[in-house]
């Protein structure tokens, strides 16, 4: 059985000698962990790794302690205001992280978990992704038992597994309901009219997923594969919107504390994680896949920027990659990039000539359907010049003009 621990400050010294942790993230992060790193000791610099959720994890690890380094796959606004070289910023599609994890095993993994069921098995809860796939191979494991996360079925872990555990007692970090617009719910108008019944439908987090679902209730034997997913799935399931005999599938769910309550044990859900939610082989082989993301800019070649604005990084890739590969390869399948046409009250275009900020998202070959609140934009199959007028046809009128001149460039 495990060692407990009296309190979290009694985990300091087993960071002494170790180099590299991985820790929860999303909803589960772990309150006050910033303070055992103030109290470590230790020569070697210690790497503090995980998901970090920009706008959700508000923590610069790096900012504990001089020893501390934080690597992190999605760039926060706290971390991007850090010293840059206490910040690893690795912009690394899902494969690739857990790739690294596979090859670079953790020297202790510090992961938060639901209680014990009654045989003695701890569920991952509502941050299910990766954990399940380091914590296993980690040289010391330490879990987090917090009465309040969700037992959720799907992968789990004996907890006479683990080497050390304590009791935390705290809320799992929450999402603020988005509020959806005019402009949020014209773009979800245009997305939703390539959701047919039955098809399995990937969704993220923010304004104009949560329209697109709104825009679902009256679909049938609609799936759910995502990996992350908001309270909006559970009333598309209770208003009849989802295939009764597929549970919707995810790693990952961000909300309000009655959204995890409603998860806790509930069988209408199974959580993941990334190397089944991501298989790019199995979102192929699965008919009418529809990937639903979000950019930052897209370019008139239909390139995308998730990660990036002009003055600095503020995300990162993700999964993205992987749901855009997999749903081309599906039959029927569709990888929609939804996003405002403007920003800043429509001062700046966020359909551009080219992308400036040197990392892309979704490479031109890889280019499906765009959709703005002006319309659809049908990309793939198309050429350069058919490219660059779908585009233009779906910026705002304003910046019309402007796109059609620095196309005279692209299309030269």
């Amino acid at each position: 059985m495990p060692e407990q621990l009296a309190s979290l400050r009694h985990i300091a010294p087993l960071l002494t000698e170790v180099r590299s942790l991985f820790v929860s993230g999303c909803a589960a992060q772990i309150p006050n962990l910033e303070r055992v790193f103030t109290e470590s000791e230790g020569k070697d610099p210690l790497t503090v790794s995980g998901i970090f959720v920009p706008g959700v994890n508000t923590v610069d690890y790096a900012a504990a302690c001089e020893r501390v380094r934080c690597q992190t796959y999605f760039m926060t606004p706290q971390m991007a205001s850090a010293d840059h070289d206490r910040v690893q910023y690795c912009p690394w599609r899902y494969s690739d992280i857990v790739a690294f994890y596979r090859s670079n095993p953790v020297d202790v993994a510090l992961v938060m978990l639901s209680p014990p069921d009654p045989d003695g098995y701890c569920s991952y809860g509502v941050a299910g992704d990766f954990a399940p796939l380091i914590l296993p191979h980690a040289g010391i494991t330490i879990a987090v038992i917090n009465p309040r996360m969700p037992r959720l079925p799907g992968v789990k872990v004996a907890l006479a597994s683990l080497d050390y555990v304590l009791e935390i007692d705290s809320p799992l970090l929450e999402t603020t309901p988005v509020r959806i617009d005019a402009v949020s719910d014209r773009i979800a108008e245009n997305v939703a009219s390539f959701v047919g019944d039955g098809a399995t439908v990937q969704l993220g987090l923010g304004n104009i997923p949560s329209a697109v679902a709104r825009r679902l209730f009256d679909r049938r034997k609609l799936r759910i594969q995502s990996g992350l997913v908001e309270s909006t799935v559970l009333e598309l399931d209770r208003a009849g919107v989802l295939c009764p005999d597929t549970p919707i599938l995810s790693g990952v769910a961000l909300g309000d504390q009655r959204f995890y309550e409603d998860l806790h044990e509930n069988p209408r859900v199974l959580f993941q994680p990334v190397d089944v939610t991501h298989d790019v082989e199995a979102i192929a082989a699965t008919e009418s896949f529809i990937a639903i993301n979000g950019a930052l800019h897209v370019d008139l070649l239909g390139q995308v920027n998730s990660s990036a604005l002009p003055d600095g990084f503020i995300s990162g890739p993700g999964g993205l990659p992987e749901f855009v590969s997999g749903s081309l390869g599906s039959t029927g399948g569709r990888s929609i990039i939804a996003l405002n046409a403007t920003a800043r009250g429509g001062e700046l275009s966020r359909i551009v000539p080219r992308l400036e900020s040197g990392l892309v998202s979704v490479a031109c070959a890889d280019a499906d359907t765009v959709v703005s609140e002006f319309g659809v934009a049908e990309l793939r199959g198309k050429s350069v010049g058919e490219r660059v007028q779908q585009m233009i046809a779906i910026a705002d009128p304003r910046h019309r003009e402007s796109l059609s001149k620095a196309a005279r460039d692209i299309c030269a």
